[in-house]
C-alpha cells in the first residue's frame, strides 16, 4: 500500500519538503509527480525516527548534564577567586591598619617629647621673666630712693 507525501510528514510530525529530501537521498521512485512510499518504509523511517529522537534525548541530557558540571565548575573557580581576592583584601586592610597604628604612636611619642620640651623652656623662660621682674622692681625702688633723697636735699638747701 502507498502512502503519500503529506501523511508521510504527518506520522512523522515533520514537514513535506523533509519527506520529499528523504524519498530523493533514499532513491524512492517518483512517478506521476507522485512518491511511491510503501508502509514498509514509513515503518523503517518511524523506527528509526524513535531510535533517532531516543539519542538526541539522550545526548541532550549527557550534554545538559556536562553544561551543569562545567557551570558548577566555573562557579566554584568564581567562588575561588572571590574568597581569595576577600582574603587578599583582609590582608592588605590588616597591613594598613598596622602601618597606621605605627604611625600614630610615632606622632603621640613625638608630641609627648615635644610637650616636655616645651614645657621645661616655658618654666625657664618664665624664670627669666620673673627674675627680670625682680630687677626691674629694685631698680625702681632704688630710683625712689634716689629722688627721695634728691627732694631732701632741696627742702635742706631751701630753708637754709
Amino acid at each position: 500500500m502507498l502512502v503519500s507525501v503529506k501523511e508521510a510528514a504527518e506520522k512523522l510530525n515533520v514537514s513535506n519538503r523533509a519527506i520529499q529530501i528523504k524519498c530523493n537521498k533514499q532513491g524512492i521512485v517518483k512517478i506521476g509527480n507522485q512518491y511511491q512510499i510503501t508502509q514498509e518504509v514509513l515503518d523503517r523511517w518511524i523506527s528509526s525516527n524513535d531510535t533517532k529522537e531516543r539519542n538526541e534525548s539522550e545526548t541532550k541530557q549527557t550534554i545538559s548534564h556536562t553544561k551543569r558540571n562545567e557551570v558548577r565548575s566555573l562557579g566554584s573557580f568564581y567562588k575561588y577567586i572571590m574568597i581569595v581576592a576577600l582574603l587578599l583584601l583582609v590582608v592588605v586592610s590588616a597591613a594598613f591598619y598596622i602601618d597606621l597604628n605605627t604611625q600614630i604612636n610615632d606622632a603621640n611619642a613625638t608630641i609627648k617629647t615635644n610637650d616636655t620640651n616645651y614645657r621645661t623652656e616655658l618654666k625657664r623662660l618664665s624664670n627669666e621673666l620673673n627674675n627680670a621682674k625682680d630687677v626691674i622692681h629694685r631698680k625702681d625702688l632704688q630710683l625712689q630712693y634716689y629722688r627721695l633723697k634728691d627732694s631732701l636735699k632741696y627742702i635742706k638747701k631751701s630753708r637754709l
